[in-house]
């Protein structure tokens, strides 16, 4: 059995294990069943990264470069986040108490774990945002001009000097001139 003093400096380290990997924290402060549910989110995480690698360079060249993809991962990333922070401060608040004088140090450890754990997650985000943002300037969803054999109709005015403004559109039909084009 562990004395008291051995287990006061214990929640600073589980919560920078748990930064690590979510559940080594639990299982160093003694929370073998927490560890485990831990371990078997991060295996099946494992799983779901080594299935979409399975698709090949290709399937993965367009998971990348497809843009509802990009927003579904971010959406993720996000999920992920959340989960592994709240993992962390689960490990540091069910370690053992910890003596006044050294809170200050634990929370300033604490504090430091979610800012190493946080860093990947928003250079990720900024990653996988900017990609976004560059595939839906340089691809828009919607063409830019008409495409070949496709009719269009357009409505013009007159190109009389003499012919009423467009203010008069609605009063004169007369001066509007209806074309149909198709593109070759």
């Amino acid at each position: 059995m562990t004395t008291k003093r051995s287990k006061a400096g214990k929640a600073p380290s589980a919560a920078l294990l748990s930064a690590i990997l979510p559940g080594w924290g639990h299982a160093y402060i003694g929370q073998p069943r927490a560890a485990f549910g831990l371990y078997m989110i991060d295996l099946l995480l494992v799983a779901g990264v080594l299935l979409v690698a399975a698709r090949g360079k290709t399937g993965l060249a367009r998971l990348a470069l497809s843009p509802d993809a990009l927003l579904v991962l971010m959406g993720i990333n996000i999920v992920l986040l959340i989960f592994r922070a709240i993992v962390v401060a689960g490990a540091y608040s069910m370690a053992p108490a910890t003596k006044n004088a050294s809170r200050a140090k634990g929370a300033a450890v604490l504090a430091a774990a979610l800012a190493i754990l946080i860093v990947p997650h928003v250079a990720f985000g900024y990653v996988a945002w900017n990609s976004y943002d560059l595939l839906r300037t340089v691809f828009p969803s919607e063409p830019a001009g008409p495409i070949a054999g496709e009719t269009t109709t357009t409505t013009t005015l007159f190109s009389h000097p003499r012919a009423p403004g467009p203010e008069l559109e609605s009063v004169c039909p007369l001066f509007l001139e209806k074309k149909k084009t198709i593109l070759y």
